[in-house]
């Protein structure tokens, strides 16, 4: 029987079913995790408009210099959201 994976698991099914097929992929590329601010969840809401604005914006710029250092250094960045996964890739010119 097929195995099934949630789309909760985001990058994690993509690279069980890579390891599944034989793919070499997550061991041929270097990857980043960007730590998350996920445990904000359970902070009190200080505005009921812009719920945890702080964090959003934290997480944000972290990963945008992520994104940024790997196009400096010649990689393409692939995010994937779930505990923010960035694949990198050699840029192909």
């Amino acid at each position: 029987m097929e195995q099934v994976r949630g789309s909760d698991l985001g990058i994690d099914a993509i690279e069980i079913a890579a390891i599944n097929k034989g793919s070499q992929y997550f061991n041929n590329y270097n990857f980043i995790d960007i730590q998350t601010r996920n445990n904000t969840v359970y902070d009190p809401l200080v505005n009921p408009f812009g719920k945890r604005i702080k964090q959003v914006l934290q997480q944000c710029k972290l990963l945008a210099i992520a994104v940024e250092d790997s196009l400096l250094e010649e990689q393409f960045p692939l995010v994937f959201q779930e505990t923010i996964h960035l694949q990198l890739v050699p840029l192909v010119v």
